[in-house]
């Protein structure tokens, strides 16, 4: 195969709980994939060597991927979605301190409402005030917990005789 489609944005949500190497082996591997358009052989050895990994990379190490936190109330580690949140916030001048809102999402342990706060900011990037450039800054978005706010009724014009 010559070439294939791929999504970046979705590779890039559903990969961010890999670590640099075990991103760098699943990419490879999807090339290698394509490429020879045949199920990935079972022999570790040669596949490491086709995709030009070394052995020792891809013997089984604890993740330290910066991305992955101390769940508090458990004793294991998850994956946070705050790269789900920056992925989907709107490019603009105002897309900036992302490790300043990190900080904030992982103190605030945000990923349970991970999903509010994503469906909300999906939502509002099509508003009248977004769209005319008036979104807030991320790490202002995050502080006043935005996603609380009721801004899912449309104001209705009330015309006065």
């Amino acid at each position: 195969m010559i070439w294939y489609k791929f999504h970046l944005g979705d590779y890039i949500t559903h990969t961010t709980h890999l670590s640099d190497a075990e991103d760098l082996a699943y990419r490879r591997l999807l090339d290698l994939y394509y490429i020879s358009e045949a199920p990935i052989p079972s022999d570790t050895a040669f596949v490491a060597r086709k995709i030009r990994l070394d052995l020792d990379i891809t013997e089984s190490k604890p993740n330290t991927n910066p991305n992955k936190i101390k769940n508090k109330n458990k004793n294991t580690l998850s994956a946070t979605r705050f790269e789900e949140f920056w992925a989907a916030w709107p490019s603009s001048k105002r897309k900036v301190g992302k490790a300043a809102v990190l900080v904030k999402w992982e103190r605030g342990g945000l990923d349970d409402v991970a999903d509010a706060i994503i469906a909300n900011v999906n939502d509002l990037k099509s508003s009248e005030q977004w769209t005319s450039g008036f979104e807030p800054a991320p790490l202002t978005y995050i502080n006043q917990r935005r996603w609380e706010d009721d801004a899912g009724t449309p104001a209705v014009s009330r015309r006065v005789i």
